[in-house]
């Protein structure tokens, strides 16, 4: 938990930094930093076993998202890489790098272990 200090003073510090730009940025900035605590603290209480023996799921999950991005996502700059969820703009490719790694991992680990 030692290391959680440190992150929440850099957070901080962005916040009032961004404070003093713009109430709107402060405020959005704060939001997400409350939504990836959450995040945090639950996929901490899940554990890691659970993702890895569902990392195939996760695998396929995401990547018919990036899919659907494809098709239905926000342009911006040329390309698509959003999708509007009407509270929030959500970036599937990030989530699928994570999942893309568990999945590439414990399959290295199943074909060690096989021999």
């Amino acid at each position: 938990m030692a290391f959680l200090i440190p992150t929440f003073l850099l957070v901080f510090f962005s916040l009032f930094n961004l404070l003093g730009i713009n109430q709107h940025y402060f405020i959005s900035q704060l939001i997400n930093f409350g939504v990836g605590l959450v995040l945090f603290f639950v996929v901490r209480k899940i554990g890691t076993q659970f993702f890895r023996q569902n990392s195939g799921l996760f695998y396929w999950l995401f990547l018919g998202i990036l899919i659907i991005t494809f098709i239905i996502g926000i342009e911006a700059k040329g390309s698509r890489r959003w999708i509007d969820l009407f509270f929030f703009n959500f970036q599937a490719s990030e989530f699928f790098k994570i999942f893309f790694l568990i999945f590439i991992v414990f399959h290295i680990v199943q074909l060690i272990e096989e021999l």
